[in-house]
């Protein structure tokens, strides 16, 4: 690279990860970074001086050899696509991470829902065992960040593996060698960015590409997962109901089961859910892969913490449950959330970006298990109501709408308060918006802290 002239497009964790490592060669002080593909400024880029370029990729990107692609800008942008065409290369920032450390054990990580966690689930176990693993990749450290000596620990240069969760946007133009892949959930998702669910799907389906012997681990519990992958023999199906073959390690309601003995129990860990009881499989399987015991280091998954924004659970006024979801930017991912709460009177709070996503699924699911209350949000909020009424699960549920995050905490507030004082029941009020936080919130994390906040100063306030 140092041989080329490269621009940098895009300045979120990648786009910043990526100028801070070539900027320390001399040859490359000055590389340039353009911040957005409308020539818009984001947060963070303040401090880039004369090297910022504000206008649209379309004015000048043929002045260079070689853009860095930071993974939020769709890999077939029309300015991208003329740059190629003119003999320009494109390079996704990960692939600089491969190329640079081509003897590296990387275990690739993938799905429309739980790659998170099942990343982070598998880390956790790993650093219990005599091995040690660094998480990066679409959660963590950037993986280009891991090449840069100046932001990295010695433990983390040092680590036996990189666990990488890998999205469709990293997916869909990386360049890698993997060790081990997984894949969680398979579901429609990133519509408006890949074009097509098929391009979505083929996206995900890159890691047989990239997997060494295409080791690829499915979640036999997923039906359109499975169905996609069966053509593919490769393919390490995890998770079996009803179990393949004596010592299969899968998932049963009580806990994660191999033969007939649990090694984990649902009330032994802090996640909810049979979704992550999935995860915790996923991640045990891959541990044989690695010449790890699954049943040795399984009780260890007792000691993890839960992720921020994943069904955690964040203290609210006395007598109400708060749970912060905000990862959930898709109907699917709402869905889950409601699983792992069945029983429960939930009050939820909906909507986000509109980006067309199908509610049909939490319609089903509303029809054995009824909402004790729904807040909307901006913007789609209006649109789901109508979804959900036009099905018949709204009718004894009160709905409101609300204008921002405060006020969808109040309109809450004062339903739970309601249902608890009319059945004295538990009550539990769940951010869960199967929507993007696009328009609103800088990601998913902003909206989950705005959310904690607001709880907050109900509490102080009790």
């Amino acid at each position: 690279l140092t041989k080329q002239k490269v621009v940098v497009l895009g300045y979120g964790r990648e786009g910043q990860a990526t100028h801070r490592l070539l900027s320390q060669h001399k040859d490359m002080a000055a590389l340039p970074v353009w911040v957005e593909s409308d020539g818009s400024v984001g947060d963070g880029a303040s401090g880039l001086g004369e090297s910022l370029i504000c206008r649209a990729f379309d004015q000048g990107l043929m002045e260079f050899d070689v853009a860095i692609r930071s993974p939020g800008i769709p890999v077939d942008h029309p300015a991208l696509s003329a740059f190629r065409q003119a003999g320009g290369a494109v390079l996704n920032p990960s692939s600089i991470f491969f190329s640079e450390r081509p003897d590296a054990t990387v275990i690739g990580v993938t799905g429309s829902k739980g790659k998170s966690t099942t990343s982070s689930l598998l880390a956790h176990l790993i650093n219990q065992s005599d091995q040690t693993a660094v998480l990066a990749g679409n959660i963590g450290r950037p993986l280009v960040g891991l090449l840069d000596a100046t932001a990295t620990s010695l433990d983390e240069q040092r680590a036996d593996v990189v666990v990488a969760e890998l999205s469709s946007y990293q997916l869909c133009d990386l360049n890698a060698h993997l060790r081990l892949s997984l894949i969680t959930r398979l579901f429609p998702e990133h519509i408006d960015w890949h074009g097509s669910v098929a391009a979505y799907y083929a996206a995900k389906m890159r890691l047989f590409d990239l997997t060494k012997g295409q080791q690829v681990l499915v979640n036999a519990r997923d039906p359109i997962l499975m169905a996609e992958v069966s053509e593919r023999p490769s393919a390490i199906s995890a998770n079996p109901w009803p179990p393949e073959s004596k010592g299969s390690l899968h998932r049963a309601d009580h806990g994660v089961v191999v033969d007939d003995e649990v090694v984990l129990r649902a009330d032994q860990w802090p996640l909810a859910g049979r979704h992550n009881l999935d995860n915790a499989v996923m991640a045990l399987s891959a541990l044989d892969h690695l010449g790890l015991s699954a049943q040795q280091l399984a009780p260890s998954l007792g000691r993890f913490k839960a992720l921020a924004h994943r069904l955690q659970r964040i203290d609210g006024p006395s007598g109400i449950r708060w749970i912060n979801d905000s990862i959930a930017t898709t109907p699917y991912a709402t869905r889950a959330a409601l699983e792992s709460l069945e029983g429960q009177a939930i009050v939820l709070l909906v909507g986000g970006h509109e980006r067309g996503g199908d509610w049909s699924v939490v319609i089903d699911h509303l029809k054995r298990w009824p909402l004790a209350g729904l807040v909307a949000l901006p913007d789609n909020g209006q649109r789901i109501i109508e979804a959900l009424s036009a099905q018949g699960v709204l009718e004894h549920c009160p709905v409101s709408q609300a204008d921002d995050m405060m006020q969808a905490i109040h309109h809450a507030q004062q339903m739970a308060g309601s249902i608890k004082g009319q059945s004295n029941r538990p009550v539990t009020v769940l951010l869960s918006p199967g929507a993007p936080s696009f328009g609103h919130y800088q990601n998913f994390e902003h909206r989950g802290e705005v959310f904690v906040r607001a709880v907050g100063l109900l509490n102080s306030s009790d």
